[in-house]
């Protein structure tokens, strides 16, 4: 067949994303699919569902599929989305998917190359902008999980496996994360972690993540979730306990197979709060702002603190606070999110 690669995405080729109830989308920034779900499918039945296959024949086509429509819109506003991350095409993309994986009907072999699995809703934090299937205090206590075993069912499948990610929920206090995490450093030490992870707790139990992670060949990376300290980043993160976080930031640098960025979610809450938190991890030496700061996820729930959503004249105030006299001075690369995060979300 005669391929036009120009809505192309590895991931429909080589990736697994299981959300905490079960339901398999292409990524984390992609919508779900109708009806594939891992609580009536098998693993093998829903990574060859019609539906699946339906993407993957859009892509080789240069058909927009709507699920993808996230980074199609990103990239129609002149910013860069995460399709151009995985293609290489982005900035700040340090290493690139170059596998291109092709399929004459959409069907694949089930043999993943990366997977990004929450395996509950289990987390000790109740963030403003989250939700009941993200976090189970948003649940009244109540644990949402894809189901029992789900990690021995996995492993025939992640023999070739070249990266993983785990989110939650919070993946430090799930017991299926560390199942999952024994065998890699087992059976594939080679692999490369990521986390989005609120870095609360270091210690789950028997479990002593500092020396599992040593055991790996290559560092992991935390994705840490910060979006403010003191009293401001705990009433956006409730249950956030600055102080602990800082100390645990503190003992990761201790560790030589550990690299981490803060992520800050930028939403209306907390965007008049960007250049307060700079100076703050400045101060307690948290992090290089030159290199581990990251402002490139926004809130889009509850709608109320999304930037999309909001007036002209609010967003005309917030672009000239934005650009205002600490940007002159800020390292390139957060030059580029502040700029990417007024193309796709304040534009008028």
């Amino acid at each position: 067949m005669n391929k036009d690669l120009s809505t192309y995405c590895p991931l429909p080729f080589n990736h697994l994303h299981v959300t905490q109830t079960g339901d398999l989308k292409p990524c984390c920034q992609a919508e779900e699919f109708n009806d594939v779900n891992l609580k009536k499918l098998s693993v093998e039945e829903a990574w060859n569902h019609q539906e699946f296959k339906d993407l993957r024949m859009d892509m080789q086509s240069g058909k927009r599929n709507v699920l993808c429509n996230y980074c199609y819109s990103k990239e129609d506003s002149g910013a860069f989305s995460p399709r151009n991350m995985h293609l290489g095409e982005h900035p700040m993309r340090v290493g690139a998917d170059k596998t291109q994986i092709f399929t004459d009907n959409g069907e694949l072999p089930v043999n993943f190359l990366t997977i990004d699995i929450r395996f509950s809703n289990l987390c000790n934090f109740k963030c403003v902008m989250c939700g009941p299937d993200a976090s189970s205090l948003h649940n009244k206590g109540k644990v949402i999980k894809i189901r029992d075993n789900f990690v021995e069912e996995l492993l025939p499948y992640i023999n070739e496996i070249e990266h993983v990610y785990f989110a939650g929920g919070e993946p430090l206090i799930m017991d299926e994360h560390y199942e999952l995490l024994n065998f890699l450093v087992e059976h594939r030490p080679q692999v490369r972690i990521v986390y989005s992870t609120n870095l609360s707790v270091l210690e789950q139990g028997k479990y002593k993540v500092l020396d599992m992670w040593s055991k790996l060949d290559k560092p992991v990376f935390l994705a840490v979730s910060i979006d403010g300290l003191f009293d401001k980043g705990e009433s956006i993160r409730v249950g956030l306990n600055t102080k602990k976080f800082i100390n645990n930031i503190h003992r990761l640098k201790t560790v030589d197979k550990v690299e981490y960025g803060l992520h800050y979610t930028v939403g209306s809450h907390n965007i008049y709060n960007i250049y307060e938190f700079i100076d703050q991890v400045i101060e307690y030496d948290l992090a290089d702002p030159a290199t581990q700061l990251d402002f490139s996820n926004t809130v889009f729930w509850p709608e109320e603190y999304s930037l999309q959503n909001l007036s002209d004249k609010q967003k005309k105030d917030i672009k000239n606070y934005l650009l205002g006299e600490p940007y002159k001075t800020l390292p390139d690369r957060i030059k580029l999110a502040i700029d990417e995060l007024i193309k796709f979300n304040l534009s008028l």
